[in-house]
């Protein structure tokens, strides 16, 4: 069985160096190249190197190789990097008009990062390569769902839904067709209804993300005996992918060492802006003072690839692509937040520390892109009831109490009137308790804010001190 095969180009990201690097002409085209005459090609990448000790580590994956098909004149070489120090494995020579198979071996329980280097005597052409098993998969039968949120955002939507639809996933005849199944949520009311036996649209009210992300699980449940799903995979609308991430996780997911089989894997994001910057691995939530795994870490820098796949002290995976595994999803429902924190909960509750695994990963718009003083209700709002649920000493009542006002007095001195009010709104709100979250009150709430429009000093300083009042009834705290 495949484990990860080479990807040397995508839309996504032009770097090279997120997929090779290249001494002379290299003509890269999706999973082949071309090396021209002279060239040398080397795939110490982050896309395209093997990490052996951590798959080892996870998975089951006994005897494995490397298999190329390739045509021309070239030797190839299967090399390993450990603590620095680049050691050879296997190698061959090829010298053929017509593609032929090449399988290139490491020698047994030795851990580090494997790749391959290609040397071109002759115009050369790699049509594939692919780190493969030997061994049968230990959970052969993993089924993928996928539960895509939508509001508004049917191009982005329209582009990640024809990646997936031309995958392997819905080739006929591939041993991963039908592996995939995608239930669409249109919190728009937007997209044609679809109803076929691997996709299936659903227009909704706009519940948020987190009413969305329920309704697409929801939908999973109902199914499940027809569909015997292992796996859920959360991931927003306005994201862009590659097929690979997909065929990737399913084979992770496949030799996962039993012990680990209620594991979460997370998806890397990757920065829009800067596309060969991994923004962030995996989340820590830090009491509400979020961390990053990698943040803003070059994936082209060499230096980079050596904990690329180093998850500690990670709590939870965000939402533009998290993997549950779905005996958790069956009896879990995600908190109605509306926006926001929905995953930070949900991972909370799972506990452990996600996987991360490279080339399963994402890119989306980062957070400062996405900042608005009504968002700013929601980021103030949510953390509260996370807090409240999963205690850390960041979280003690004083603190929480003395930074949120803080950051109001910022605001005011600002005279950002409108961020002002959406603060106190959201501590008045959580206030309510669980409750209100769960009732349409919630829901008319989010409408009245994103309606309002005047904004002043007076009110807000009204509507402060009734906030902080009912605060130190509740938790006897004190200015």
């Amino acid at each position: 069985m495949k484990l990860q095969s080479f990807v040397f180009s995508s839309d996504c990201c032009e770097r090279e160096e997120l997929y090779y690097r290249a001494d002379g002409g290299v003509f890269p085209d999706g999973e082949s190249a071309v090396l021209a005459p002279g060239a040398e090609l080397e795939t110490d990448t982050y896309m395209n190197a093997f990490d052996a000790s951590f798959w080892s580590s996870h998975c089951a994956v006994g005897r494995w190789g490397l298999e190329v098909l390739a045509c021309g004149s070239a030797s190839l070489a299967l090399l390993r990097r450990k603590g620095g120090r680049c050691f050879p494995c296997d190698s061959a020579v090829i010298s053929c008009e017509t593609p032929e198979r090449v399988v290139l071996s490491p020698r047994a329980g030795e851990a580090g990062r494997y790749f391959l280097r290609v040397r071109a005597e002759s115009e050369t052409r790699l049509l594939s390569a692919a780190f493969f098993s030997q061994e049968a998969p230990r959970s052969p039968q993993i089924r993928l769902g996928a539960a895509i949120c939508t509001f508004h955002r049917g191009e982005m939507l329209a582009k990640n839904l024809g990646v997936l639809r031309a995958s392997r996933f819905f080739a006929e005849g591939d041993a991963l067709s039908g592996r995939l199944q995608i239930h669409v949520v249109d919190n728009g009311s937007e997209l044609p209804s679809e109803d076929s036996p691997s996709f299936r649209v659903f227009r909704n009210p706009n519940t948020g993300g987190s009413g969305g992300f329920a309704r697409a699980l929801s939908e999973f449940r109902l199914r499940q005996t027809e569909l015997s799903l292992t796996h859920v995979v959360f991931m927003d609308d306005d994201v862009e992918l590659i097929a690979e991430s997909f065929y990737r996780l399913h084979a992770f997911l496949s030799y996962l060492n039993e012990s680990e089989a209620d594991t979460v894997v997370a998806g890397r994001m990757f920065r829009y802006d800067e596309r060969h910057v991994q923004y962030t691995a995996a989340e820590i939530w830090n009491g509400g003072e979020l961390r990053h795994v990698g943040l803003n870490c070059d994936m082209t820098d060499p230096a980079s690839l050596e904990k690329m796949n180093d998850s500690s002290g990670a709590e939870y995976g965000g939402w533009w692509f998290c993997c549950y595994p779905m005996r958790f999803a069956m009896e879990n429902e995600p908190m109605p937040f509306f926006l926001h924190c929905d995953d930070v909960e949900y991972g909370l509750r799972h506990g452990g520390t996600p996987l991360i695994l490279n080339g399963v990963q994402v890119w989306h718009e980062t957070y400062e892109y996405r900042q608005s003083a009504l968002m700013r209700y929601y980021d103030t709002r949510n953390p509260l009831f996370v807090n409240e649920r999963y205690p850390s000493p960041e979280s003690d009542p004083q603190a929480v109490y003395e930074r949120w006002f803080r950051a109001l007095t910022e605001l005011h001195v600002k005279k950002d009137y409108r961020g002002e009010y959406m603060m106190i709104a959201a501590m008045w709100d959580y206030l309510k308790g669980t409750d209100f979250l769960s009732g349409g009150a919630a829901l008319r709430r989010s409408r009245e804010l994103a309606e309002k429009q005047s904004f002043s000093r007076w009110e807000n300083a009204l509507l402060r001190r009734l906030a902080a009042a009912k605060y130190h009834r509740r938790f006897s705290t004190h200015d």
